[in-house]
């Protein structure tokens, strides 16, 4: 009896692991971003060296910015806007970059700012900002 609550706790304390393992997975992209972010010697974050897909525009977006708000920006669909940007709200410690390909959303991450922080977003002149403009000042990005 003592192996099979052995078995059961082995596998519920695995069960929770996983779970608190898929939680806290961070975005591939805002991890390469505060790779760069962080580095003592960084001037610049080049989002094109954090990505490994095709895209020409990025639009960043303060956090709490509203989803239907980041959907028209991007056309998006309101039909399609949960789908494509997930249903999660946003807090404090997180930021949106939306990477476009000839008009199209291709990519979108849920950025730590911890990784590196972009805010204000109001600084920035325009939006989206075009891939061979897109190097941001380490002091938007600390």
């Amino acid at each position: 009896m003592q192996t099979k609550h052995k078995k059961l706790r082995t596998v519920l304390l695995l069960s929770a692991a996983l779970m608190l393992a898929g939680c806290t997975k961070h975005h591939p992209v805002s991890l390469a971003i505060g790779t760069q972010a962080n580095k003592s010697d960084a001037q610049v974050v080049r989002l094109a060296e954090a990505t490994k897909f095709e895209w020409d525009q990025v639009y960043l977006f303060d956090p709490y910015k509203n989803r239907t708000d980041i959907c028209a920006m991007v056309k998006i669909p309101a039909s399609d806007c949960t789908r494509q940007l997930g249903s999660g709200l946003q807090d404090d410690g997180e930021m949106s970059l939306a990477f476009m390909s000839r008009g199209r959303l291709v990519h979108y991450v849920r950025h730590l700012r911890s990784q590196g922080d972009f805010t204000p977003v109001s600084a920035l002149d325009r939006q989206p900002i075009a891939a061979k403009d897109c190097k941001a000042p380490r002091n938007l990005a600390q």
